[in-house]
């Protein structure tokens, strides 16, 4: 882990008369943010080219539905099916109350 090595390095360490940051500490910082830099090139990178490695075998990705698309189909189309239009019955006549 790259904290522990740094751990003993005080990085709000200021010159004692100009108050400002030390070389040290600004070129520790300026370091550990281009590693994050080229760790996060690198996984986009990974990542890309996984996504075109699956899209080239014909996986297209996502999560797989719970339900086959064939099951859903036939309850789609299945007279009183949960998914078939049922015709509604007659409304009945409102009461009108003053």
């Amino acid at each position: 882990m790259v904290i522990g090595a740094f751990s003993a390095m005080d990085l709000t360490a200021r010159h004692p008369c100009t108050g400002e940051l030390l070389s040290t500490v600004k070129f520790m910082v300026q370091t550990l943010a281009a590693a994050g830099d080229l760790q996060r090139d690198l996984q986009r990178e990974l990542t890309y080219d996984g996504l075109r490695a699956a899209e080239a075998k014909g996986n297209k990705g996502g999560r797989r539905p719970a339900v086959p698309a064939a099951k859903t189909d036939t309850a789609r189309t299945a007279p009183g099916g949960p998914l078939h239009r049922r015709p509604r019955p007659p409304s009945a006549p409102r009461s009108t109350r003053g």
